[in-house]
C-alpha cells in the first residue's frame, strides 16, 4: 500500500523516523512485505449504472384507486413496471479492505444526537435522523474516487452524491480533514447546503380539499430521506401514486430546500405523466440538488419529450458534473438531435476525461446513422489509442494509491473500445467494424479486480467500466451480438445486473425464449429468476404464467425467510402475475395474507427488537443503577464481538454510549405509565444502535426491515381487490378492522376498488377511526367505490365535524342500497 499522508500524519512519520533511524537498514532487511490493507471494489459499468447506490421503492405498475380489470385474462393489468433484477443492498463489508476509516485516511466517526430535543425528539422527527447505510455509501463512493480515478467517473460519483442531497451530508462532513478530495466534498457539501431548521409551511390551495391534500403533503415530504435502504421515502404517498402527484408538485419550487428536493424525488419516483412537465422545469433549477434528481429522474422514466429542455440546458452548462449528468440522459434517452453536442473532446482540464467518456458512452446508445459523417471524423483519432494519450493518462503520483493500482492506461482502453463500438453502429453490416468493436471479447481478461466479486468471463478484456455500455452495443449488431449475448447471460460469473442487461439486449424471439428458461431453472439465483419472470410479463408473453406459477408455487406460497427481501420479491412478482390473470384463487390469497403478517412471522433479531427488549429488562431491574449499567453494556458489546474496528478498544471506549442508555432505561423507569416516553426511549435507541453498529462494527452488518422495503402486503390486497369476490371483500374487512395491522389504509383504498356495494359499511366506519390516514384513505375508497363525494377534512376535522361525514356518507350509502 502506498499513501502520500497528509501533513499532521507526516509529521508524525518524520518524529517517528528520528527515534528508529538507528536500526533502519536492519529493518530494511527483515520487514516482511506488508499486509494489504487498502482498497475498495469497483462494479461493473459507471457509478450510475449501480442501482443499488440509489435505491428506491418499489411503485406497483397500478394504484389502488385505479385498478384494470381486463376482458380477457390476457388483456387485464396492461401497465407494467419496468423489469429490473430486484434487490435490497447495504455495503457488503467485502467490498472495502479498510474499515478503519479515522485512523487510516482521518475520516471522522459518523454523528448522531444521543439527546434528542425539539422536532427531533417528537414521534415523527424532522429533521430525520442521519441513515447510516447512505453514510456508508457516501464515504465508500469518495474511497472508490480517491483510489480509483482511472476506473471510475469522479462525475458521476460527485453527482450520486448531489442526487443524495441532505443524506451524503454526514459522509461528507466525516471526510472533511481528507485532504486528497477536500476540493470536491467542499464543492458537494457547499451546493447542498445547510437544512432547513423547521419542517416546511403548507402552501395555500384553492379549495378545501386541495388545502387538505397539500397539508398532507408538506406533513410528509420530510419525514424521511430518500434513497436510504429502508425504502421509507414518502410512504404514504406512495400508496396514493397518482392522487397525490397534483398536490407534491407545487412543492416542487417551493422556498424550503429540504421539501423542494425531496418533491422532486417523489415526483421522479412515482412517474406518473402529470409529473413529467414538473421535472422537465426543474432542470434548469438553481438548485444543484433539484437538478440533479430532475434530470436522473427524467432519465430513469425515459421521458423523451424533456430531450429539449437537456439540449438547451447543456449548451449553456459550464459546471462538469452538470455537463456529464444533462450528457448521460440524453444517451438514455437515445436522443439523435444532440449528436451536434456531443462531438467534441473540450472541457476543463481536471474533468476533460470524464466528460469525454460520458459523450462516447452516449453516442453508443443513439442512432448515430443519421450523422455519419461528422460521427466518423469525431471517431477516427480514438479508434486505436496508444496508453500515453494525453488527457487520458492516470495520475502517475496520486495521494492515495491502493493496493492494487489502476493500470496507467485504462482510460485509453475504454476510450477505444466505445469508439470502436459507436463505429460499428454506424454500419452494423460492416464485418470489419463489428470484428474491431468484439475483439475485446477474444482477448484475455486483464485481472486487477482483487476482490473477485465483479468479474465476467465471458466479457474477456471488455474494460469493466464500459461493460454496461458494451453488452447494450452488442444488441445493436444484429445476428452477429446473438451469440455473445447469450453467452453472457448464461455466465454465472458476471454480476445479475449484467446478465439481465445482455438478456434484454438480445432480439424479441431469444430474448423471451431465453427469459422463460432462466425463470424455470431452480439451478439460476433467484435474484435473475424473478427479474426473467416480469421481463416476459412486461412483454405479455403466455409463458409468464407458469413461469410465475413455478416461482411461486414451486418453492411453496409462504414465506420461507421473513429476513430475506429476495423472498418478498419472489412472492410480489408470483402474485402479481399471476393475479392479473386470474391465475391465483382467492383462498390463495387470503391464506398467503395471513402467512406474511409481519406480527405473526418469526424475525432475526432486529435493532428495535434489542431496544425493545432492552428497556424491557431495565424496567424488571427496577431502576437498579448496576444492573442497568450491566444491561447497557451487555447491549452494546453483544454488537461487536469482543472486537473494535472502527475506534479505540479499553475499558471506557464507549462509556458515554452505556450512560446515555442508562439515562433513556432512567426516563422510562420514572415514567412507568406514560406509553409515549417508551416508545421515543425505544426509537431513539434503535435509531443510535444503527450508528453504534456503523461506529464499532463491520459496514453493513445490520439491515433494515424487508417487510418495509418490498410493499408484498399492498401486492396482495391489490391482487383481492382485482378478485372482489365476497371472499376477497371479507379479507379485507378483516384487515381494516384490525387495529394492529400495518397495512389498515392500503386495505381502505383496495376495499373502494373492489366496487362492491357489500365493501361500503365496513369503509363507512373508517371514517371515525382515530388513524387520520385511515380515516383519509376510507373517504378515497368510498368516492372510488360510490362516484359521489361527501367532503370534510378527515386528517384534521374534530369528532363533530368527523361525525357530520360520517351521517352523510351513510344516508347515501342506505338510499344508494
Amino acid at each position: 500500500m502506498t499513501k502520500r499522508l497528509p501533513t499532521r500524519v507526516r509529521r508524525c512519520a518524520v518524529a517517528g523516523a528520528l527515534v528508529v533511524g538507528v536500526s533502519a537498514a536492519w529493518a530494511t532487511t527483515f520487514t516482511p512485505a506488508p499486509v494489504p490493507d487498502l482498497d475498495v471494489a469497483i462494479p461493473s459499468g459507471t457509478p450510475l449504472d449501480w442501482k443499488s447506490e440509489l435505491p428506491t421503492r418499489y411503485v406497483r405498475p397500478e394504484s389502488l384507486l385505479a385498478i384494470t380489470r381486463g376482458s380477457d385474462s390476457d388483456t387485464a393489468a396492461p401497465q407494467r413496471a419496468r423489469p429490473v433484477v430486484r434487490s435490497i443492498d447495504v455495503v457488503d463489508p467485502s467490498d472495502v479492505l479498510t474499515l478503519d476509516f479515522a485512523g487510516h485516511l482521518g475520516f471522522q466517526p459518523l454523528d448522531f444526537p444521543r439527546i434528542t430535543t425539539g422536532l427531533q425528539a417528537a414521534e415523527r422527527p424532522y429533521p430525520p435522523l442521519p441513515d447510516v447505510d447512505v453514510y456508508w455509501r457516501t464515504t465508500v463512493a469518495l474511497l472508490q474516487m480517491m483510489l480509483h480515478p482511472a476506473r471510475v467517473l469522479r462525475l458521476e460519483l460527485m453527482d450520486r452524491l448531489l442526487i443524495s442531497g441532505e443524506g451524503a451530508v454526514p459522509g461528507l462532513e466525516a471526510a472533511t480533514s481528507l485532504g486528497e478530495l477536500s476540493d470536491e466534498v467542499r464543492a458537494i457539501r457547499a451546493a447542498i447546503g445547510p437544512l432547513p431548521p423547521r419542517p416546511p409551511d403548507p402552501i395555500a390551495a384553492k379549495d378545501a380539499y386541495a388545502s387538505m391534500m397539500q397539508r398532507f403533503v408538506a406533513e410528509e415530504l420530510c419525514l424521511t430521506r430518500p434513497y436510504t435502504s429502508d425504502l421509507a421515502f414518502a410512504d404514504r404517498l406512495v400508496l396514493l401514486r397518482d392522487e397525490i402527484v397534483p398536490y407534491v408538485t407545487p412543492y416542487a419550487t417551493c422556498g424550503h430546500s429540504f421539501a423542494r428536493r425531496n418533491a422532486i424525488a417523489l415526483l421522479a419516483l412515482i412517474d406518473s405523466p402529470s409529473s413529467s412537465e414538473a421535472l422537465t422545469r426543474a432542470v434548469a433549477s438553481d438548485d444543484r440538488v433539484v437538478q440533479a434528481r430532475a434530470i436522473h429522474g427524467l432519465a430513469r422514466c425515459r421521458q423523451r419529450t424533456a430531450a429539449a429542455a437537456l439540449r438547451a440546458e447543456l449548451a449553456s452548462a459550464q459546471d462538469p458534473v452538470l455537463m456529464a449528468a444533462l450528457i448521460r440522459a440524453l444517451g438514455e434517452l437515445g436522443d439523435p438531435a444532440a449528436i451536434p453536442q456531443l462531438l467534441t473532446t473540450e472541457g476543463p482540464q481536471h474533468a476533460r476525461s470524464d466528460l469525454f467518456i460520458e459523450r462516447l458512452i452516449a453516442l453508443t446508445r443513439i442512432e448515430v446513422a443519421s450523422k455519419r459523417e461528422p460521427v466518423e471524423t469525431f471517431l477516427k483519432p480514438w479508434l486505436s489509442v496508444s496508453k500515453d494519450a494525453g488527457f487520458l493518462r492516470a495520475d502517475l503520483h496520486p495521494a492515495a494509491q491502493p493496493d492494487n493500482p489502476d493500470p496507467p492506461d485504462a482510460r485509453a482502453k475504454v476510450v477505444e473500445q466505445l469508439a470502436r463500438l459507436v463505429s460499428a453502429r454506424l454500419d452494423p453490416a460492416d464485418p470489419a467494424r463489428r470484428a474491431a468493436a468484439l475483439e475485446p471479447l477474444s482477448l484475455p481478461a486483464t485481472d486487477f479486480d482483487r476482490f473477485n466479486r465483479h468479474r465476467c468471463a465471458t466479457l474477456g478484456a471488455v474494460a469493466p467500466l464500459a461493460r454496461f455500455v458494451f453488452v447494450g452495443a452488442l444488441g445493436t449488431l444484429g445476428a452477429a451480438g446473438v451469440d455473445p449475448l447469450t453467452r453472457i447471460v448464461n455466465d454465472a460469473t458476471c454480476d445479475s445486473d449484467l446478465r439481465f442487461a445482455a438478456l434484454e439486449a438480445l432480439p424479441l424471439q431469444e430474448r423471451t425464449a431465453l427469459a422463460a428458461t432462466l425463470a424455470m431453472d431452480t439451478g439460476t439465483g433467484m435474484a435473475l429468476r424473478i427479474a426473467a419472470v416480469e421481463l416476459l410479463d412486461d412483454l405479455h408473453d403466455g409463458r409468464a404464467v407458469p413461469a410465475a406459477s413455478e416461482l411461486g408455487f414451486g418453492p411453496g406460497l409462504t414465506l420461507r425467510d421473513a429476513d430475506q427481501p429476495l423472498e418478498h420479491w419472489r412472492l410480489l412478482i408470483a402474485v402479481q402475475v399471476l393475479g392479473r390473470r386470474n391465475k391465483i384463487a382467492t383462498a390463495e390469497l387470503v391464506q398467503l395474507l395471513r402467512d406474511v403478517d409481519p406480527r405473526r412471522v418469526p424475525h432475526r433479531d432486529t435493532l428495535l427488537e434489542r431496544a425493545t427488549q432492552y428497556i424491557a429488562d431495565a424496567q424488571a431491574a427496577g431502576g437498579k443503577k448496576s444492573e442497568l449499567y450491566r444491561l447497557a453494556t451487555d447491549l452494546l458489546t453483544s454488537f461487536t464481538d469482543g472486537r473494535i474496528l472502527n475506534g479505540p478498544s479499553g475499558p471506557d471506549a464507549f462509556a458515554d454510549d452505556v450512560k446515555w442508555l442508562v439515562g433513556q432505561a432512567e426516563a422510562v423507569i420514572e415514567r412507568p405509565k406514560t406509553e409515549a416516553v417508551k416508545r421515543s426511549a425505544i426509537r431513539s435507541i434503535a435509531g443510535y444502535l444503527r450508528v453504534f453498529v456503523a461506529r464499532w462494527s463491520p459496514v453493513g452488518r445490520y439491515t433494515v426491515d424487508s417487510f418495509g422495503q418490498v410493499p408484498l402486503l399492498e401486492t396482495i390486497l391489490m391482487e383481492l381487490a382485482r378478485r372482489a369476490d365476497e371472499a376477497s371483500v371479507d379479507a379485507l374487512a378483516d384487515v381494516v378492522r384490525d387495529r394492529g395491522h400495518p397495512q389498515r389504509a392500503a386495505a381502505c383504498l383496495a376495499l373502494g376498488a373492489t366496487g362492491k356495494k357489500s365493501a361500503g359499511p365496513h369503509l363507512l366506519y373508517m371514517l371515525k377511526d382515530g388513524e387520520p390516514f385511515v380515516r383519509l384513505c376510507a373517504y378515497l375508497g368510498l368516492k372510488r367505490l360510490t362516484g359521489h363525494d361527501f367532503f370534510v377534512d378527515w386528517l384534521a376535522a374534530d369528532d363533530k365535524e368527523l361525525e357530520r361525514g360520517f351521517q352523510e356518507w351513510g344516508r347515501w350509502l342506505v338510499r344508494g342500497r
